[in-house]
């Protein structure tokens, strides 16, 4: 018998979905009533990895479409013909680095290029 099967099937994505927020098998088991050692065969168990990476597989798609948003929000910040928007996103910039970091030759293509790398730096 495998260990998936000794809960039931819509426990499982709770228990995956718990354990990726942050909740210790013990927290799981807690709150689903189910012994501490399931909860980590669960977890460790092929249906549960395999579930764990598409939950991640997801998130990271959601956050690159967020991103590649983000990224031309600011591309269409900096690039503005109002001198109020243009403003709005160089401070956006100015936020996410230390100003001894600035290159005043820094085209708005490579602010980009540099919050993007921020970002996916962030990610990992």
């Amino acid at each position: 018998m495998q260990t998936t099967e000794l809960i039931l099937k819509d426990e499982l994505p709770i228990i995956i979905q718990s354990y990726l927020h942050g909740y210790t098998p013990q927290e799981i088991a807690d709150m689903t009533g189910k012994h501490p050692n399931l909860i980590r065969k669960v977890i460790t168990s092929t249906e549960g990895q395999e579930l764990i990476n598409i939950y991640k597989q997801e998130i990271g798609d959601a956050f690159e479409n967020l991103a590649q948003t983000a990224l031309q929000a600011l591309r269409d910040g900096l690039q503005n013909p109002d001198p109020r928007i243009k403003l709005a996103a160089a401070q956006l910039w100015l936020k996410h680095f230390k100003p001894e970091t600035i290159n005043v030759n820094l085209t708005a293509e490579d602010i980009l290029q540099q919050l993007r790398c921020k970002m996916e730096t962030e990610q990992s």
